[in-house]
Parts: structure tokens; C-alpha cells; sequence
């Protein structure tokens, strides 16, 4: 009997290209199958989300605080919803409905 592959997901900080304001936008990469796929993330405002090195680095640590709190429970809230979709009988993987936009 054949395991059920399942999609893995990370949050990442797309540093290859910087926006004009010294930016960087934030995406979701998906791999299934190991195929991997990229989508942008909107922040709470439904903006295309950008932030700095060190912003991500605040967000995405163990314990933000202050603003960044607020950011990183949104990504995990992405990123949590993403992992618990069943994808068995090798079902296309279509994340779009996926997002979460407050």
C-alpha cells in the first residue's frame, strides 16, 4: 500500500528580487511531488506582502514580539491551513483557495 504524499510548505523571504522601497516580498513555496510552486502572500490590508531582512528575521523567529506578533501568527495561520488539506488519490494540488486574507 502506497503512503499518502503530502505537500510540504515553508514561508520564505524571496531576497533575488528587491522592490524600489529596499523590500522583499514575502511567498509560500509549496513542494508536492517535488515540484515546488511559489505565491505571493497578502498582508492584513490585502497588499502584496514586503518586508525587510530583519523584519523577517523578527517575524519569523521564536518568539516575536510587539508588531511582529501579529504578523507571525497570520503566516502560521497560512501556512497551518495549507498543511491540512487532504490531497489523496494524487489530486491536482490547487492552493489558491488556500490563502487566508483577514
Amino acid at each position: 500500500m502506497k503512503s499518502a504524499r503530502k505537500a510540504t510548505t515553508a514561508i520564505i523571504l524571496e531576497v533575488r528580487k528587491p522592490q524600489k522601497d529596499g523590500r522583499f516580498p514575502v511567498k509560500l513555496r509549496v513542494t508536492y511531488k517535488r515540484i515546488r510552486k511559489y505565491y505571493t502572500l497578502k498582508d492584513l490590508k490585502n497588499k502584496s506582502l514586503s518586508m525587510t531582512k530583519d523584519e523577517f528575521t523578527r517575524v519569523m523567529g521564536s518568539r516575536p514580539r510587539d508588531k511582529y506578533k501579529a504578523m507571525a501568527l497570520h503566516l502560521s495561520a497560512l501556512e497551518k491551513k495549507n498543511k491540512s488539506e487532504d490531497r489523496s488519490n494524487n489530486q491536482e494540488f490547487y492552493p489558491y483557495h488556500m490563502l487566508l486574507i483577514y
